[in-house]
């Protein structure tokens, strides 16, 4: 999820100019650049930016994009981690199904020797 997070974002802030590009990621604390590196691949800058970042900053910045800037992509995104309750970086884990993710934690607590409760009361 975290990569497709990070995608996301940059194609919600691609309509924005190549020279106004470097300023309005500035804006959401994301290092500083040149438009002409900008201008070179939108997509490249704001990623380039992006992965250096923990999964709860990219996270909070999707937060601050989709306000300022309405993508109804990214808005799916984030109201989808936010249900889910993925919210930080220890839950922007791996994109299959949370039934999955908790029949593989049940699956490792038993490999363990300790007992698992059904998945019902989890």
């Amino acid at each position: 999820m975290k990569s497709q997070l990070r995608h996301v974002v940059a194609s919600a802030l691609y309509p924005t100019k190549s020279y106004n590009l470097p300023s309005v990621c500035e804006r959401y604390g994301l290092e500083p650049g040149t438009g002409d590196e900008a201008f070179s691949s939108k997509t490249r800058y704001v990623m380039s930016r992006l992965e250096k970042l923990s999964d709860e900053q990219v996270f909070h910045i999707s937060k601050q994009v989709v306000a300022d800037f309405p993508d109804d992509k990214l808005q799916a995104v984030v109201e989808q981690l936010e249900k889910d309750g993925c919210a930080s970086a220890s839950n922007l884990g791996p994109p299959w199904p949370r039934a999955q993710r908790i029949d593989n934690t049940a699956e490792i607590t038993r490999r363990r020797g300790q007992p698992s409760a059904p998945i019902e009361t989890l």
